[in-house]
């Protein structure tokens, strides 16, 4: 049972605590995910006030939980437990300061009640922390009591409101006046800041409660920046946290996840979607938003296919409600996170998953396929869009207001494994007549091992700078290239998608070539059946891949469409005969 105790001191509170405030200060990590209690009128922290550096257990904050006294002798009766739970103010977002966050202090106060001062009806305990290192002085703290009781469906848990975040510097500031000169070495009156970007580091001074400025930070096309982040992983918020303790701020970022295989997760369909100011989630790099009336159709997601990848990645969000396939409504109106892995059947694996890592859905099987090709006249087998709609109803966005408007990233992924095609041919695809290539950084597509690249301010890249080597004894011949300008298939198709282009060339029987142009989603482009390398002029050489690529009439080339042209490719690669 609860006994009406004086508050009584030990070491080992003490030393918890000192360790406490060090990791704190110098790098501990917090997480946890739990739902508040529910707080009561009779239950309450009154204040916070300091404790002296004279008095015999040493100097700290302290922090006074009152209860009614009515209600605490109904819980005493209950054999109840009490305690108070403290965590500095930068890791405190109204859910984490909870009993089962482990990470926050927990001082037991079960046999520290005792009458309050000046109020006959009301019972009060007092938890301090102790001996906070002077690098700490201006760091807030925030304070919750707890009384739990009970067990299994007989269980409950009672939380007081959150104090005010506070700290020695605060506390000292309002000290009586017989009081102010022995507190005033509690008081900060500037913090230094650090900002470290990579090799980069910067230092300002604060003043203490001041909110401090954003800097500018690297932006990198591959990660994602996350924000400024303190030793003890909690990232800075420049628009609640005040300057308190020294700090050191650390621009923190994560990879992004595969590559981007669509601009926008809704694309399909004719939608016309709008840039969005959300923050943009670890591992992506664009938000976009769109507003409807009523529910966001399946039809609009992305229409691009994903047979040739392994892993799809996209987050979402939404002020409604997410349907999963009407088997889980989410309303959390936080970031859902979705990866779509590819099964050996072609059908597709999908958990969702929330900012905290927790799954919130997952279904084993999903089909992208709704019958032969152009057959619903909307969806194509293996579109994204094919993937989460209709299964039996698909997931979709659902007001719950007026309007409804989600938020939501681009679509990345990872290619599956794709062997190397027979022997590398020519090291690279355009390398006759003098052309003069450089490397390149752009990613290399499945099946090959080298990027180049070539820029001219011409109106296309003629045919004749395209690799010379002879394929008489080759039966297949494989290349990847893909140009921000449009290609021109022999002036009978051109194709301005700017990604990659595969081509694959078959000798036939009569020494002509069978050309198969496909896509990044394995979908036809171009086909042209009976190529002929045969030329009688002093520029080609009879079976050279420029011979069989230009000329036929016009050929195959890249042709501009802004202020210059690039064209980006891969070696060639061939198997013999």
């Amino acid at each position: 049972m609860m006994k009406k105790l004086n508050l009584h001191y030990n070491k080992i509170l003490i030393l918890s605590v000192l360790c406490f405030v060090f990791f704190f200060c110098f790098g501990m990590c917090f997480s946890s995910k739990a739902k508040a209690q529910i707080s009561t009128d009779n239950f309450y922290v009154k204040s916070v006030g300091i404790r002296y550096a004279e008095e015999s257990s040493g100097y700290g904050v302290r922090f006074i939980v009152r209860m009614d006294k009515t209600e605490f002798n109904t819980a005493e009766q209950a054999n109840q437990n009490s305690a108070v739970i403290i965590l500095p103010e930068m890791l405190y977002d109204g859910t984490k300061l909870i009993k089962t966050n482990d990470k926050a202090l927990k001082i037991d106060v079960t046999n520290d009640w005792k009458q309050a001062g000046g109020n006959e009806n009301e019972m009060e305990a007092v938890a301090y922390i102790y001996n906070i290192p002077t690098s700490c002085y201006g760091m807030k703290f925030v304070a919750k009591g707890f009384m739990e009781s009970g067990s299994g469906d007989n269980y409950s848990c009672f939380y007081t409101n959150a104090s005010p975040a506070t700290s020695m510097t605060d506390v000292a500031k309002t000290a009586p006046d017989d009081k102010k000169e022995q507190v005033s070495g509690y008081i900060v009156t500037n913090a230094t800041v650090k900002y470290k970007n990579g090799e980069t580091t910067t230092t300002e001074d604060a003043a203490y409660g001041n909110l401090l400025t954003e800097p500018s930070h690297t932006e990198y096309e591959d990660k994602t920046f996350i924000g400024w982040k303190a030793k003890n992983g909690a990232v800075w918020d420049f628009t609640e946290y005040t300057a308190q303790a020294n700090i050191t701020l650390t621009a923190t970022y994560v990879d992004c996840i595969g590559n981007i295989i669509d601009n926008s997760l809704y694309s399909a369909n004719g939608i016309v979607v709008s840039e969005s100011t959300e923050n943009v989630p670890g591992g992506f790099k664009k938000i976009a938003e769109y507003t409807a009336a009523n529910y966001i159709h399946g039809q609009y997601f992305s229409a691009v296919r994903l047979d040739n990848y392994s892993e799809v990645h996209f987050a979402l969000k939404t002020d409604g409600n997410f349907n999963f396939n009407n088997e889980k409504s989410d309303s959390s109106h936080g970031w859902l996170y979705f990866s779509l892995t590819q099964n050996t059947d072609a059908t597709w694996h999908l958990i969702v998953t929330d900012s905290d890592g927790t799954k919130v859905y997952e279904k084993l099987s999903l089909s992208g396929h709704k019958g032969e090709e152009g057959a619903t006249g909307v969806y194509t087998n293996q579109a994204l869009n094919a993937i989460l709609y209709g299964c039996p109803a698909g997931f979709m966005p659902q007001n719950t207001g007026s309007t409804l408007t989600i938020y939501f990233t681009e679509v990345r992924a990872t290619a599956k494994p794709v062997d190397a095609v027979g022997e590398i041919v020519d090291n690279s695809l355009y390398s006759a007549n003098g052309v003069v290539v450089s490397e390149s950084a752009e990613t290399i597509p499945g099946g090959y091992e080298r990027i180049a690249e070539y820029t001219v301010n011409d109106d296309y890249i003629h045919g004749k700078l395209y690799s010379a080597v002879c394929l008489d004894n080759y039966s297949e011949v494989h290349f990847a290239l893909k140009t921000d300008g449009n290609f021109n298939f022999n002036n009978e198709k051109s194709d301005s998608s700017h990604g990659w282009l595969y081509f694959g060339l078959t000798q036939n029987t009569d020494a002509t070539w069978h050309l198969i142009v496909t896509d990044s989603d394995g979908t036809k482009v171009y086909e042209n059946s009976s190529l002929s390398g045969q030329r009688q002029d002093d520029v080609y050489t009879n079976q050279a891949l420029n011979s069989i690529l230009y000329g036929c009439p016009s050929g195959f080339m890249p042709v501009k469409t802004e202020n210059s042209l690039t064209v980006y490719f891969t070696e060639v690669r061939g198997s013999k005969k």
